[in-house]
């Protein structure tokens, strides 16, 4: 068979692989194999892709990041990487397209192991949450524990099993089932064990294959305790000293601010994390900056995005305007704590056309600030008042939170105001 005339152009070759190993290459595929100057693939292929004629193969870099520094040195040369399933899916590919955009590759996918999972477990592949643990922390799982989901889960390798099943079963879900499947594509070779999460919690990894898919049901564990990712989460969720953005209040922020896939907040004056770890629990791909000068409120802001499943959140010390100077850039900006005239036109100035701005006051001084920011820019100005029902004597009455003055200001093209 001739290859494709765009195909034979490229000098480097993704190739992702299943079980079978490179039996399943075609004709020019183990032409790029021969030719390659650099074939890498993990220790299990090695010996196949040798018989099949590769020269030089080395294995997956330790730690992996160290792929980038390997392959600069071989911009103008042929190598052959070979990944296992979908390169592009939570796979290698994906990696190396972003550090080395312009660099001309082709890429040749197989069935990815969460594939071949959704097939074995009779789950369309469209209603399962996709989730990787592979080289990050198992807490990511948390925002995705809500009644009757079903997971597939990329773990570390046979010891994330157990720490799985320790997240579920502190989340009242010790009876969702967790099946580790094996050997995926591999003739007469798959395995599945299934046991509940609480089983999982005493069981030896030993003897398990590291190259698995966990797939989780939570049906058998009911409507238990959750936090919906779609919805904020109660003020007793998070360890604060008191300064901390309240569930209602908190809300209105949140639909102001507007996460979307891949967008980044800055939290200015971040406090415990909140507003950013409510930002990051929105999408997987959500990233969040809390920039804070006391470290012990950035302490707590840690803990609480490592308990809360958002460990990717970053924490920032220092002064907030210095700070903005060297962040990404964002999608919105929150500030709270942090308010002052200074860091309200920092953040305008750092703020792209339609990047969003919301800031809270409390007290008469700072909300003096936003009734000026109003009056020369326009946006949204809004007076937030809660009200609570608590007891009173044998009674209940009606105890207000303090209210929260909320300003919303959307960048627009230059010279132009807020309606």
């Amino acid at each position: 068979m001739i290859a494709p005339q765009n195909q034979m152009h490229s000098n480097w070759a993704i190739f992702g692989l299943d079980e079978t190993g490179p039996d399943q290459l075609r004709d020019w595929h183990v032409q790029s194999l021969r030719n390659a100057k650099l074939v890498i693939a993990d220790e299990r292929f090695h010996n196949m892709l040798q018989d099949a004629g590769a020269k030089t193969i080395e294995d997956w870099p330790k730690p992996f990041s160290d792929i980038v520094t390997r392959l600069a040195d071989y911009k103008d040369d042929p190598i052959a990487i070979f990944a296992t399933g979908d390169p592009m899916f939570y796979g290698a590919g994906a990696t190396i397209k972003r550090y080395f955009p312009n660099q001309n590759i082709q890429i040749w996918p197989a069935l990815s192991g969460i594939q071949l999972a959704a097939s074995h477990m009779g789950w369309s592949l469209s209603s399962c949450e996709v989730i990787s643990i592979h080289g990050r922390p198992a807490t990511r799982i948390i925002p995705h524990i809500y009644p009757f989901a079903k997971w597939l889960v990329i773990p570390q390798g046979a010891k994330s099993i157990s720490e799985v099943a320790d997240i579920l079963i502190a989340r009242n879900c010790g009876d969702a089932h967790i099946t580790v499947l094996s050997a995926l594509g591999r003739p007469n070779a798959e395995t599945n064990i299934c046991k509940t999460a609480n089983e999982w919690q005493t069981q030896s990894a030993n003897g398990l294959d590291d190259f698995c898919i966990l797939a989780i049901d939570l049906s058998p564990a009911g409507r238990m305790a959750h936090h919906s990712a779609s919805g904020v989460l109660p003020d007793d969720a998070f360890i604060s000293d008191g300064k901390l953005t309240k569930q209602d209040v908190r809300a209105s922020a949140l639909s102001k601010l507007q996460p979307h896939p891949h967008g980044v907040l800055w939290d200015l004056g971040t406090g415990c994390g909140s507003i950013a770890i409510e930002w990051a629990r929105t999408y997987d791909s959500c990233r969040a900056y809390g920039v804070d000068n006391r470290d012990d409120r950035l302490q707590r802001a840690r803990a609480n995005a490592q308990a809360l499943g958002t460990p990717t959140a970053l924490w920032i010390e220092g002064d907030i305007c210095q700070a903005m100077t060297k962040l990404p850039e964002p999608d919105a900006i929150f500030i709270g704590g942090g308010l002052s005239s200074q860091s309200i036109a920092d953040a305008m100035h750092y703020l792209p056309v339609g990047g969003r701005l919301v800031c809270h006051a409390v007290t008469l001084e700072s909300e003096a600030l936003l009734l000026e920011a109003h009056h020369h820019h326009g946006g949204q100005l809004t007076r937030i008042a809660v009200n609570k029902a608590e007891p009173v004597g044998g009674y209940f009455g009606w105890r207000g939170l303090m209210p929260v003055t909320q300003w919303v200001f959307v960048a627009q093209s230059e010279g132009s105001e807020n309606d």
